[in-house]
């Protein structure tokens, strides 16, 4: 059986506030910063991700809590699975 990787590429977070430099920050205070930052752009046309794979990627995982806050927002989109995958964990 043959096994074929999708990557569909699509930028539709966005930044709705600009909060505090994070490396200021310990962990309660990130997940803090974080919480109601993240929006989707727009869901119009975006019906073809409902029940898909969804993965998200981020640069360093420290708390979580970036990553948690965008799912929150892609789960809107109604998708099969959200993963997360990082470079590097701080």
């Amino acid at each position: 059986m043959a096994c074929f990787l999708f990557l569909l590429v699509l930028f539709f977070l966005f930044t709705s506030q600009i909060k505090r430099k994070k490396s200021t920050l310990n962990k309660k205070q990130r997940i803090e910063n974080a919480k109601n930052v993240y929006q989707l752009k727009s869901t119009k046309g975006m019906q073809e991700l409902t029940q898909k794979r969804i993965l998200l990627f981020d640069d360093i995982y420290t708390t979580g809590s970036t990553a948690n806050e965008c799912a929150k927002e892609i789960k809107q989109l109604q998708p099969k699975k959200i993963g997360i995958l990082t470079i590097a964990k701080d």
